[in-house]
């Protein structure tokens, strides 16, 4: 039977939905979740495999803008929610969603695509190609004794929720941004990671730490979880977000390596360089697992290789291959001084 693919309706949300989570194999989604959900869905680009009405495949893309290397931020393609049936599985649902997705974000001027791959093997032959590298961290706590002891002119302060989502989004823009890889982050996205607990979610609650300057001014946050496993012994802090300039990130490290009744932290997510290993005593009793996590799919090449800068002047010439979707050739990149650069078609060798 034949397969289409097309833009979802405002009213297919569930179906949406639905089909997304079967296909991960998560459980049907709640009245609740599906209400938490619809206002990340507004915001993407949703698209929908369907055959004989039934929607049997989605993948969305929300409209992001990202920073790269010097400091410029583009636009981009963040893809989400990708999906088929396990009914329908090997029969290039996949394929004709992917070749719909990056065709529209050619055409929305977005000259990158990004997702997060829940196997790498996956995207590849849709030309994506791994980007940027995270660290996750584990540590006991009997090892987190700190080098020297953390100055704090400021002081740390736990805030409520409400009030925390009030404060942190413009932290993270201050001091997160900098970072190549790093996107923004839309109100739905914060309301989607920390609001408030809808029914039947059995998930730890977010915890929100501010850190104030000594004119009593946030300048940095932190938030976590409280991971009670059997007993108060074996409670684990799972931290989720930590961002500040470097005077603050290691009063914020203390806190949280610091908390009473806890036997184990971990973080995610974190740069690879992260500093914390230079702050303790034993840095060899932290563990460090680097993970992939950002793949990134060239749509416009001038503009993609031109956006960001470059360590030192020179001049090269690539040659792109672009089966999939035919957006490759050869392009001359001429990088001046300064590190910033051109990227252009070229006949050279």
């Amino acid at each position: 039977m034949r397969i289409d693919v097309r833009v979802t309706r405002e009213d297919e949300h569930d179906d949406f939905s639905r089909t997304f989570l079967a296909a991960i194999l998560e459980n049907p989604p709640s009245p609740a979740l599906l209400d938490k959900r619809l206002p990340g869905y507004l915001a993407m680009r949703p698209f929908g495999a369907f055959e004989g009405g039934e929607m049997i495949g989605s993948a969305g893309a929300w409209p992001f803008d990202m920073s790269v290397p010097g400091g410029a931020r583009i636009a981009v393609a963040a893809v989400t929610a990708v999906g088929v049936l396990p009914t329908h599985t090997r029969r290039g649902v996949l394929t004709k969603m992917m070749r719909a997705q990056l065709t529209d974000a050619i055409e929305r001027g977005q000259p990158v695509a990004i997702l997060g791959a829940s196997e790498s093997l996956i995207y590849g032959r849709f030309g994506y190609g791994l980007a940027t590298t995270v660290a996750n961290l584990k540590i006991h706590k009997r090892h987190t004794r700190f080098l020297a002891d953390v100055q704090d002119p400021g002081r740390t302060r736990l805030v409520p929720r409400e009030k925390a989502l009030e404060i942190v989004p413009a932290l993270y823009d201050r001091y997160g941004r900098g970072l190549p890889g790093s996107l923004n982050r839309p109100a739905y996205r914060w309301e989607r990671w920390y609001g408030a607990p809808i029914e039947g979610d059995d998930d730890p609650p977010p915890i929100f730490v501010i850190h104030e300057d000594a004119k009593g001014k946030p300048d940095g946050f932190l938030v976590y979880t409280l991971n009670r496993r059997q007993q108060w012994e074996d409670a684990k802090v799972e931290v989720h977000d930590l961002w500040g300039p470097p005077s603050v990130y290691g009063p914020l490290w203390r806190f949280a390596l610091g908390i009473d009744l806890v036997d184990e932290v971990e973080a995610w997510m974190l740069r690879p360089d992260e500093p914390l290993r230079w702050m303790l005593a034993d840095p060899r009793k932290l563990e460090i697992k680097l993970e992939d996590h950002l793949w990134l799919r060239v749509l416009d090449v001038p503009f993609a290789l031109s956006a960001r800068t470059y360590a030192g002047p020179g001049r090269v010439v690539l040659e792109i291959a672009d089966p999939f979707l035919d957006r490759g050739g050869r392009f001359e990149v001429d990088v001046d001084e300064s590190g910033a650069a051109t990227c252009k078609p070229s006949r050279r060798a």
